[in-house]
């Protein structure tokens, strides 16, 4: 498989002579995107289970062709090592996820078609987000939920609540 197979003079004179959205590739699963004359990408793709990935390194010109090249080495070495350099780096940016965050997300994801859905988040907000609503979900122990949640247990507010299914 070729690699480094870019010029700096390929880049400038695609982005010269834009006239529709296109890719270079540099080799290796290196591409660079370019969706107009002032918005250019660089993408590492790979396939794990042989579906196809990508994984964006940054934009141009503040990821220059070397950056880039650096950045997609590093990448195919964690795949060398049987890692999924896109799923790793959802991971890494939500574990400072909050559970504020979460249920927000979950909320509009979710609860958007039923009949009421501010109830549900009035209802987070009132009486689950002072108490967790804070904390990173990644730290947060069942102890600490259930705490937050006993209170409003058997209550109108949590056969509300449970009519909401979580995702599977």
């Amino acid at each position: 498989m070729k690699q480094h197979v870019l010029r700096q003079s390929d880049i400038d004179s695609a982005i010269k002579s834009f006239s529709k959205k296109r890719q270079l590739s540099d080799g290796a699963g290196l591409l660079f995107l370019i969706n107009s004359k002032t918005s250019q990408s660089w993408v590492y793709r790979y396939k794990v289970g042989g579906v196809e990935k990508r994984l964006g390194l940054g934009p141009y010109p503040s990821v220059n062709l070397t950056q880039a090249r650096k950045l997609a080495q590093r990448e195919r070495g964690r795949r060398a090592d049987g890692k999924d350099p896109a799923t790793e780096k959802l991971q890494r940016k939500r574990q400072g996820v909050t559970f504020e965050e979460a249920a927000r997300e979950y909320w509009q994801t979710h609860c958007q078609k039923m009949a009421k859905p501010s109830n549900w988040i009035s209802s987070m907000e009132k009486h689950i987000f002072p108490g967790v609503g804070r904390r990173v979900v990644a730290g947060i122990l069942p102890e600490q939920l259930i705490t937050a949640f006993k209170p409003i247990w058997g209550r109108e507010i949590s056969r509300k609540l449970a009519r909401y299914p979580l995702p599977d």
